[in-house]
């Protein structure tokens, strides 16, 4: 199954994360069927060009992904972060390497 996200504007780190664990609900409330999303909107490194976001299937390691989200914003809640919300992409980890490839359609 293809998800497919199509928005006016940048597409930024919030609308990347929040369609990241939309992804991952939908990977786990279908698990026989590999889901894609795929986010479309303006590329923010390159002005006035289009960009697509590929999340591609995870399979069974959605439940342990959100799962660490969820600590994560537990962890939130009790103290302050060491950054600020903001710096769109800059936060280096294992989920950028794997889902953070921009292809520019132009």
């Amino acid at each position: 199954m293809v998800r497919c996200v199509t928005d006016f504007g940048r597409v930024h780190a919030k609308r990347l994360i929040q369609n990241w664990i939309l992804h991952l609900a939908v990977t786990m409330m279908m698990p026989d069927i590999p889901v894609t999303t795929r986010i479309i909107g303006t590329d923010p490194f390159r002005p006035n060009t289009a960009g697509m976001q590929v999340f591609t299937p995870v399979g069974d390691a959605a439940r342990t992904c959100l799962e660490d989200l969820a600590a994560l914003y537990v962890y939130g809640l009790k103290q302050p972060w060491p950054f600020f919300p903001r710096p769109d992409c800059c936060w280096p980890g294992p989920w950028r390497k794997t889902c953070m490839n921009w292809k520019i359609t132009l």
